[in-house]
């Protein structure tokens, strides 16, 4: 009798799977006894085969292993009593009395077939189909093999070694002819013999199930049986993500918004409207259609079995649980289970109903979205329209203000920037931020510019805020003007003035130099500005003047004739001073309206609130002086 080489490290030999009930073993023997492929009580295929050793040869001692998957084509495809298989990560239970060797999402295995002519190589089949024999285990095929033909087991008539087994016959190559026909999986669905072959009617879950669901109908913390078509997938190290849709909408999922929307998402009329963001790289449905998926342990190792970017199947997920994800929206996870039961499968039948609905449902969601589509389009060309307009219009200003502006003042980022009315600012909440303003200077505060530096008090010598050598800081306002006409006073103060007039502050009563410096630099931004109110200031000091002198002075003795009557005079001479000094303030006015004023120019201003009071203050503005 042939001896057979020694087990790999690994591998149980069948005399001790009793004393491994419970572990997952790797496991080797020839097919002693196999049935017929069946559903299970579950949804899924079925298939028990017995196999037996070296250690075990004869029917009291086999081994039987039961295999399970959604689909009948992915069962060990056992051809004939005499077959040799070579699986691995069986788990072992105890069923009756009985040890079962039972499959998982995990289980691979090597069938070596028979040969049907002797004295020729046997073929292999491998699952997965990716998976390569090794030598070693080819070898160990090749040793078993030996071993069941030097006890007679290669003849197709009888083997007295097997005990009561009966050998199902060779045919050629295909799996053994039988008149088993299986029960019906709903009222279209049936397996049916046709020659030696099966035809392979994915199994579904019972649409009768209390827990198949819609995507629509899902809830948190429930169980659900889901049949979708699959969007996209992720695959990562220990788990799987898997994204399905059957095209009706749960306001709890996750909503994809399409990437030419600016704002909302669908309504509950089915109607798309704009959102704020768009998931660009998803390939859709777009809104609250998909159910993303989590596959963990055994499912997971199937689902990179059988899907590898398998996009555009349809698959069926058992015993999923509805879940919220860490942002409050709806998910599935399916975790492994003891039972090993397989939870997610192919279909393949486009004729199961759940099918032909979601293609409806398919079809009914892109007439809906292509409708929405094609009015947002046009509402986006409408608002390019509107934007193209209003670009062309900041553009023209922008070159108004380089031909007609004040060509002496420069502020920040002045290329780039939209100018804000001045009503819009003061109308508008204080919310602390800053405005590009084109406006003109049309007033300011204090009178005389000899005023616009202010001393500083300094009471403790280590104050951090100025040194006692240099105590003189600018502080003045400046009234602006836009081109609507509204004005605004803001203030021109500390660091903010030296960087607009290019100067520092001192004692402008003082120094006289640098009071002409200061004068000269305003006149670039105000024009004769100074000189026309220092008209004004003039003419209104007049009449107190000789308010003063006609209330101080001796009091003029009143003209009367002989009768003691006053006098009355017409003249048309100026009777004192004060009248040439009104006609030369009349004139003195339109000199003022014909006068050279500031031109407009580009300043950044900055909002801030002091006791609740909003106030505006110049910044990033300067004079450009040489």
């Amino acid at each position: 009798m042939s001896r057979m080489p020694a087990l790999l490290p690994g591998f149980t030999p069948l005399s001790e799977v009793e004393n491994r009930v419970d572990a997952t073993v790797n496991l080797l023997g020839v097919v002693a006894d196999t049935r017929p492929p069946k559903m299970s009580a579950g949804s899924d295929w079925m298939v028990t085969f017995k196999i037996c050793d070296q250690t075990c040869p004869d029917e009291a001692s086999s081994v039987s292993i039961r295999a399970f998957k959604p689909i009948m084509d992915q069962l060990p495809q056992i051809r004939s009593n005499g077959d040799i298989i070579l699986i691995k990560s069986v788990k072992l239970q105890r069923y009756q009395d009985k040890i079962f060797g039972i499959t998982s999402f995990t289980t691979t295995w090597i069938i070596s077939y028979l040969p049907a002519i002797s004295n020729t190589v046997p073929s292999t089949v491998t699952f997965p189909a990716s998976m390569r024999p090794q030598p070693m285990e080819l070898s160990q095929l090749k040793g078993l093999r030996n071993w069941w033909s030097s006890v007679g087991g290669a003849s197709s008539t009888g083997n007295a070694h097997m005990g009561n087994y009966q050998n199902i016959p060779v045919g050629s190559g295909s799996m053994p002819q039988t008149n088993y026909q299986m029960p019906p999986l709903n009222n279209h669905q049936v397996m049916a013999p046709q020659g030696n072959t099966y035809q392979n009617q994915a199994p579904g879950i019972k649409k009768g199930s209390l827990k198949f669901s819609l995507i629509r109908d899902m809830q948190v913390n429930n169980f659900y049986d889901l049949i979708g078509l699959v969007v996209k997938t992720f695959s990562a190290t220990q788990n799987f993500t898997l994204y399905i849709t059957d095209y009706s909408r749960n306001p709890m999922v996750h909503s994809y918004e399409w990437p030419g929307n600016n704002a909302g998402e669908e309504d509950e009329e089915g109607n798309f409207s704009r959102a704020k963001r768009g998931d660009g790289k998803w390939p859709g449905p777009w809104g609250q259609y998909t159910l993303q998926i989590t596959l963990w342990d055994e499912h997971a190792v199937a689902a990179r079995q059988i899907l590898q970017e398998a996009v555009g199947v349809y698959v069926g997920l058992k015993n999923v649980r509805a879940k919220k994800n860490g942002d409050g929206r709806l998910e599935g996870v399916l975790h492994g289970e003891k039972t090993m039961r397989p939870g997610l499968y192919l279909i393949d039948d486009m004729r199961d109903q759940r099918v032909k609905d979601i293609i409806q449902r398919k079809k009914e969601y892109t007439r809906r979205f292509n409708a929405n589509k094609n009015q947002h389009e046009q509402e986006q060309e409408a608002r390019m329209a509107a934007l193209r307009k209003k670009k062309a219009e900041v553009e023209a200003e922008r070159k108004e203000r380089q031909e007609k502006g004040n060509q002496y003042i420069d502020c920040e980022r002045q290329e780039s920037a939209i100018p804000t009315p001045l009503s819009e600012i003061l109308r508008a909440p204080c919310i602390n931020r800053n405005y590009h303003v084109f406006c003109r200077v049309v007033d300011y505060t204090p009178e005389k510019l000899e005023d616009f530096s202010k001393e500083i008090k300094v009471n403790n010598p280590n104050d951090d805020y100025k040194s006692p050598t240099d105590p003189w800081i600018w502080r003045f306002a400046l009234l602006l003007r836009d081109k609507e006409g509204q004005e605004a006073r803001v203030i021109v103060e500390g660091k903010d003035a030296e960087g607009f007039l290019g100067l520092d502050a001192v004692d402008l009563r003082k120094d006289k130099m640098a009071l002409s410096c200061l004068r000269e630099r305003l006149f670039l931004v105000w024009g004769d500005l100074e000189e026309r109110k220092s008209r004004k200031m003039l003419k209104e000091a007049q009449p107190l003047k000789r308010k003063r002198n006609n209330d101080d002075g001796p009091k003029k003795k009143r003209e009367t004739d002989r009768l003691g009557r006053p006098v009355k005079r017409h003249s048309k001479e100026p009777s004192s001073d004060l009248d040439t000094i009104d006609s030369e303030g009349d004139s003195d006015s339109d000199e003022e309206d014909s006068g050279e004023r500031g031109k407009m120019f580009l300043s950044c201003i900055r909002e801030y609130t002091v006791s609740g009071k909003k106030l505006h203050k110049l910044f990033g503005t300067a004079i450009r002086y040489s």
